[in-house]
């Protein structure tokens, strides 16, 4: 009669949380640098050149050389609230010095000079907020930007007053009005829901590289499926806490295990985290917390499909012969086969391994372990001598070089205890040695240590684990803490020349300009809101070539006011200056 098949194992239990990834208030701060360290140290505009229509055939163009805009981050944080996460950034623009040409006709100035355009240094503030969730359905993270705010100070005059542009500035200046601040005030308030856009669609991105890996793996060929996945997002005053909730299964219930029910988790409640390591001793920057659950179901699992059931020829690829037996085991030369046979040590486990974290570490147990010596007898495979008891290694995680590695703590004298359970075919001297042997065979055919994987560690946008310490996350024995400071060395992004020739209205260029301050329409259409479609300029191409004003003054009229009368202040000023200089002399 065939043995029946064993029967299909339970589904796996979910256990959530498994893991709790933590980043402290320290270690946001940690990644606002690293944010800081991807800006350009500098940004290029170019293309600032327009032409400024002043009234009946009078016309002015300008045009300006390569500004390189300095960028210096002075601040940067990343700040914790109930629900949200506040990025800010404090930044001060200035730019070397370069040219910018005026030539033309304009309220009966003639203008042909060479000004020099200058940004003097100006404060740049950033703020982004930001939520965090996770979509129940697919388990992963999802970022939104709440709101996006863009500010920057009194730009001042970035011309010298050694030119009639300049000097008309110079006048705006004294009487408290600072053109170039406002009409850049206005662009930044355009930019800030496109901005807030953007940034979604690259937080998106960024987010679903995070997404944890389902993994399938194979040991001695047994399949252990682990599925992961974000279950919740939290932010408080304390930092982000992200939960991943896991599983791990086996498609198959193997004969040498026979067990088919789905391994059981323990309650248990997430230890606290606020920063510091326990003991308050110390501080870090991002913990991960592993519930002991997780490792014991892994081990659940390959015990149930039999990968606890194998030989030391399995695990080495070195095949065993009695010949090589008898080397280690001289007592058993007279038992096997003259001439040299197959043979195996086999090893088992009567229940699944389990992990224990005593003392901060890590530590992996086989309560019923048995193995056995199998070689040729009288023309066929026989067991020889056979042991029983039990086996305990320490596992150390140890960071090396950006990778997580585990070390193996395995002394096979003082972890290991086996007793003779059978021994018909020697003598009890035979079985001792063969006992004693044991250790020296292993590690003839076998280095425990290269079964265990290397983890590679993330290091996003710079970001990368500069140290790691390990400890018991509660007195409950059910949680390990893995704790880490942060190192940041982000590599700047490489930013390409804004191009300032598409300034203008919304649709009119890259970068847009705010309401109709800028004109819309053809040629000759100013800001007529029939031709703009109202103050929003939709349906109109806008451009700097194309200025106009507002509040009832419109279309070229209202250009040649605006631009006339601002040249008639510089003109004034630099007539008055010259003046005095005339009288002092």
């Amino acid at each position: 009669m065939l043995d029946a098949a064993p029967p299909s194992p339970e589904p796996a239990v979910w256990i959530d949380p498994a893991a709790v990834v933590h980043l402290s208030t320290e270690g946001l701060e940690a990644m606002a640098r690293a944010v800081a360290g991807l800006l350009p140290p500098s940004v290029t505009a170019t293309g600032l050149a327009g032409e400024l229509s002043c009234g009946e055939g009078e016309e002015m163009t300008y045009a300006a050389d390569d500004v390189v805009v300095e960028l210096e981050v002075t601040a940067a944080d990343l700040l914790p609230s109930p629900e949200r996460l506040d990025l800010l950034l404090t930044l001060t623009l200035r730019s070397a010095p370069s040219s910018l040409v005026a030539e033309g006709t304009c309220a009966g100035f003639v203008l042909d000079e060479t000004c020099t355009l200058e940004v003097q240094p100006t404060r740049f503030d950033a703020a982004v907020g930001l939520g965090l969730g996770v979509d129940a359905a697919t388990g992963s993270l999802s970022a939104t930007v709440l709101d996006v705010t863009l500010a920057a100070g009194s730009f001042g005059n970035p011309l010298d007053t050694g030119c009639l542009l300049g000097d008309a500035l110079e006048v705006l200046a004294g009487w408290g009005v600072d053109p170039v601040s406002s009409l850049l005030s206005g662009v930044l308030e355009e930019q800030e829901a496109t901005l807030a856009a953007q940034l979604e669609a690259a937080l998106a991105e960024a987010l679903a590289a995070l997404q944890p890996p389902s993994l399938s793996v194979d040991l001695n060929g047994t399949r252990v499926d682990l599925e992961m996945a974000f279950s919740a997002a939290e932010v408080d005053g304390q930092g982000l806490a992200l939960s991943l909730a896991a599983r791990a299964s086996t498609p198959e219930t193997s004969p040498c295990a026979g067990v088919a029910t789905a391994y059981a988790p323990v309650a248990t409640e997430v230890p606290p985290l606020d920063g510091w390591i326990p003991g308050g001793l110390s501080s870090y920057h991002a913990a991960v917390l592993l519930r002991r659950d997780l490792p014991n179901q892994i081990g659940w699992a390959l015990w149930q499909g039999g990968a606890l059931c194998l030989t030391l020829s399995d695990l080495s690829g070195i095949p065993l012969t009695t010949d090589t037996l008898a080397l280690f085991v001289p007592e058993i030369a007279g038992i096997h086969d003259a001439q040299a046979s197959p043979a195996a040590v086999a090893v088992g486990a009567g229940r699944a391994p389990t992990v224990t974290f005593p003392g901060g570490a890590m530590a992996l147990a086989l309560d019923d372990l048995s193995v056995s010596l199998v070689g040729g007898v009288q023309g066929r495979a026989a067991r020889i001598v056979g042991f029983a008891g039990r086996a305990e290694a320490g596992l150390d995680l140890v960071l090396h070089g950006g990778e997580l590695v585990p070390i193996l703590d395995l002394d096979p004298l003082s972890d290991v205890a086996l007793d003779v359970s059978y021994a018909e075919l020697v003598d009890e001297d035979g079985a001792l040695a063969f006992l004693a042997a044991l250790p020296d065979l292993v590690s003839a055919l076998l280095d425990p240590a290269s079964l265990l994987p290397t983890l590679p560690l993330p290091a996003a946008y710079g970001v990368s684990v500069a140290s790691l310490r390990t400890e018991g996350a509660d007195d409950s024995g059910e949680w390990l803490g893995l704790y880490a400071d942060l190192g940041a060395a982000a590599e700047p992004v490489t930013v390409d020349p804004i191009d300032l020739s598409g300034l203008g209205c919304e649709g009119g260029g890259e970068v847009p300009m705010p309401s109709c301050e800028a004109g819309c329409g053809d040629a000759g259409a100013g800001c007529d809101p029939e031709a703009c479609g109202g103050d929003t300029c939709a349906g109109g191409t806008c451009s700097a070539s194309h200025a106009g004003a507002r509040d009832g003054i419109g279309g070229a009229a209202g250009r040649a006011f605006g631009v006339g009368l601002l040249l008639v202040l510089g003109g004034l000023r630099r007539g008055r200056t010259r003046r005095g200089d005339a009288v002092s002399g």
